[in-house]
């Protein structure tokens, strides 16, 4: 796990953020919609995401 993801205050919910790294979501056939302001990392969620996504044999 990456913990030096919570040594800043980007305000994530770290329950979530693992049960997303977990890949529940795919297999519960969920979606994942990510919004915020410019410049807090949503892109780099998304292909953390995709990244575990295809870890998991999963298409992204």
């Amino acid at each position: 796990m990456n913990y030096w993801l919570y040594r800043h205050a980007r305000g994530l919910n770290k329950a979530l953020y693992q049960r997303l790294l977990a890949g529940l979501w795919l297999s519960e056939k969920q979606n994942v919609l990510l919004t915020g302001p410019t410049g807090i990392g949503k892109t780099w969620l998304a292909c953390a995401l995709a990244h575990q996504a295809c870890r998991m044999d999963r298409s992204a």
